[in-house]
């Protein structure tokens, strides 16, 4: 009983920043002249108001809840994975290239070798941090960051110059899967609608082994995102899939209190702003799907300073 009374009153907080964000947002929205019911009437009907709505909102929560989850669990360990983005990039294009090595193999088999190279990959683009912050007391804030920029950089020579279609003017590999006479031909994962330690590796002596297994166990999450996007959407690496999950999953862990319930429901709520972006943009006249990154930024502000709330809170 006490125990959930707790996690009430964990939970608690973020849900008064998400209320009092909106509020805010209302407020934004009648002060450029649009009606504040009307924008909150299309958040709401066009993130929940059909299958095909849910179904939009799920699939832009699905990368926020595993970079959420990958967040999460750094924090969870004391540590701040900044580098989320880096590593669901390399894992999505190893998931593909996984499926170019391997043409002539059955698809059942790519599949999962290929989730197996996702997971990995991310895993090692994280734990090599960990590695660092364990042996050389490197703080992980930094060598994530910088991690980053040599996953774009060395993902982007690869799919550039050795697995890119001649002429094709986007940056992105050759397809794994195609369509043959409407059949979807090649290593994926079906639709939903269609479907209705360490082995081998030695540390040295005192390393804090634990530190290293949570931001590879970080690191493997955040690189589920590449499943999804190259097995379950694309059926290739697309250069620029990815619209910041790596750190929009830093505000949802926050917002989500680094709780799996919390950041399922965090990730939702922001896959559903993302949905809703685009029908607020097209049926208001003054308000802009910049509106809910303006809304976003609010609710992150507010899970910032809720440590002012608790201390007034504890003096009431």
């Amino acid at each position: 009983m006490k125990r959930m009374k707790t996690l009430l009153t964990e939970l608690m907080f973020p849900l008064i920043a998400v209320v009092a964000a909106f509020l805010f947002g209302g407020i934004i929205v009648w002060l450029v002249g649009d009606s504040p019911l009307l924008v909150y009437e299309l958040f709401f009907t066009s993130a929940f108001g059909s299958l095909d709505g849910i179904g939009y909102t799920l699939f832009y929560a699905t990368p926020l809840i595993f970079t959420g989850l990958a967040v999460a669990v750094a924090f969870k360990c004391g540590l701040l994975n900044i580098g989320a983005e880096g590593q669901l990039i390399t894992a999505a294009f190893a998931t593909a290239w996984v499926g170019l090595v391997l043409p002539n193999w059955p698809a059942i088999i790519v599949l999962v070798l290929a989730m197996l190279a996702a997971v990995l990959v991310g895993g090692v683009w994280a734990g090599i941090p960990g590695v660092l912050k364990a042996k050389f007391g490197a703080h992980e804030v930094i060598t994530t960051i910088m991690m980053n920029f040599i996953a774009v950089g060395l993902v982007s020579y690869l799919t550039q110059y050795h697995y890119r279609k001649v002429g094709d003017p986007i940056l992105e590999t050759f397809p794994i899967a195609e369509k043959v006479d409407g059949v979807l031909v090649g290593p994926h994962i079906p639709r939903m609608s269609a479907l209705l330690g360490w082995v081998g590796i030695s540390f040295p002596d005192r390393l804090p082994l634990n530190l290293v297994m949570a931001m590879f166990i970080s690191g493997m999450l955040a690189g589920m995102v590449g499943i999804n996007e190259v097995l379950g959407y694309r059926y290739r690496y697309y250069h620029d899939f990815s619209a910041s999950y790596g750190f929009t999953g830093i505000a949802v862990a926050l917002l989500g209190r680094s709780h799996p319930a919390g950041v399922l429901v965090a990730a939702i709520l922001f896959g559903a702003l993302i949905r809703s972006g685009l029908f607020i943009d097209i049926f208001t006249d003054h308000v802009s799907k910049d509106w809910v990154v303006i809304l976003q930024a609010i609710i992150i502000l507010f899970v910032a300073c809720e440590g002012i709330f608790r201390r007034r809170w504890k003096r009431a």
